[in-house]
């Protein structure tokens, strides 16, 4: 007989984990020998998992340490006394807005895949009846730091890549507003 003390302790961990599944079926033929090829498809679910971890990882690693550099390197070299610096700092910052705008929609698509690789491996850790395996029941976020916001790897993307928009919007601003200013100067220095 199991002890009540701790099913129920059991059953309030199960609270900070997910454990819902895919309701789409593994296999349209069940005569197959259905626990080669679940054994299969999960091993190619945990290295398509891995493989977008890796990707994302790398993203978050590159993408604000190049924009970082290219800012540096920007507001070092590219003058705003010059109007051909300045429209090509313009250039330059909004093309650097634009690639992290894709880098951004490419790696939402990968969480659409990832979301979709955990449900199928949920799907099969539910069929050979595993409580909690490498994607059922796993852990919520339940910790929240100091803006009070939970901690979550959705949350943590959102404040890289808002950083990352921020910086490269500023310097779209700044080279747009000195190509105003100099186009001004030069109008009223031929009136």
């Amino acid at each position: 007989m199991s002890d009540p003390k701790s099913d129920k302790e059991a059953s309030e961990a199960n609270v900070y984990r997910h454990y819902t599944t895919s309701d789409l079926p593994l296999f349209t033929n069940p005569e197959e020998e259905e626990f080669t090829i679940a054994k299969t498809l999960y091993s190619e679910i945990q290295s398509n998992y891995r493989h977008l971890a890796d990707i994302r990882f790398k993203l978050l690693g590159f993408v604000p340490a190049i924009s970082v550099i290219a800012w540096a390197q920007m507001l070092a070299y590219v003058s705003i006394t010059d109007l051909m610096m300045t429209v090509v700092g313009f250039v330059i910052a909004f093309l650097g807005f634009r690639v992290t705008h894709g880098l951004r929609i490419y790696d939402r698509r990968n969480d659409e895949l990832y979301d979709d690789l955990i449900s199928r491996g949920r799907k099969i850790e539910a069929l050979w009846k595993i409580h909690t395996g490498i994607f059922k029941g796993r852990k919520k976020g339940v910790q929240k730091d100091f803006m009070r916001g939970f901690i979550n790897h959705g949350r943590g993307l959102r404040l890289v890549y808002s950083s990352v928009y921020l910086g490269w919007g500023l310097l779209v601003l700044w080279y747009g507003i000195h190509c105003i200013l100099q186009l001004l100067h030069l109008k009223n220095a031929t009136a």
